[in-house]
């Protein structure tokens, strides 16, 4: 399984943001009562509740994996980035941490379904893989085979957040 950044996976992720917008729009053409400056600032306040923080967590993830291309086998993961190669093996990681919202999937805001896997070597190296370079998170925990954890937090999850001591 090779992971990278690709527009299908942009898409999915911030698809709801676009959806949200032209429903805004389809309520401003079908029901006048929202032609108001009250309507115009309620819609496009709600909007913004959903759509600000999960085009900050694109950007993040767009500019954390740009560039990246990771490959999972059964018993390795190789890592390429700028020209270079890194290879792990299962046994290798330390620690896997999925971070994931605790409303997943539930359709109320766009940020929710951003999501990202956190692997630490033995090594102390940091391995992310965020929802940008693959949708399928669970196919690729069972790929690779090493146990791992899911830590769901309140609203959502930055990587700036995530790295933070406990």
């Amino acid at each position: 399984m090779t992971l990278k950044i690709t527009f299908k996976n942009q898409y999915n992720a911030f698809n709801y943001q676009i959806y949200m917008a032209i429903a805004m729009v389809g309520c401003f053409y079908f029901y006048p009562q929202f032609r108001t400056f009250i309507g115009f600032a309620i819609m496009t306040g709600m909007w913004l509740f959903s759509a600000l923080p999960a085009l900050y967590l694109h950007i993040e993830y767009y500019l954390r994996n740009k560039g990246e291309e990771i490959t999972i086998n059964f018993d390795e993961l190789i890592v390429k980035k700028n020209g270079t190669v890194k290879k792990y093996q299962n046994s290798d990681f330390e620690k896997i941490t999925v971070y994931i919202a605790p409303a997943y999937n539930s359709g109320v805001l766009g940020f929710i379904y951003y999501f990202y896997t956190r692997l630490i070597t033995t090594k102390g190296e940091e391995i992310i893989i965020t929802c940008l370079m693959t949708r399928k998170m669970e196919e690729m925990l069972k790929i690779l085979g090493a146990p791992y954890q899911i830590s769901r937090k309140p609203f959502f999850y930055s990587l700036r957040f995530g790295r933070l001591k406990k």
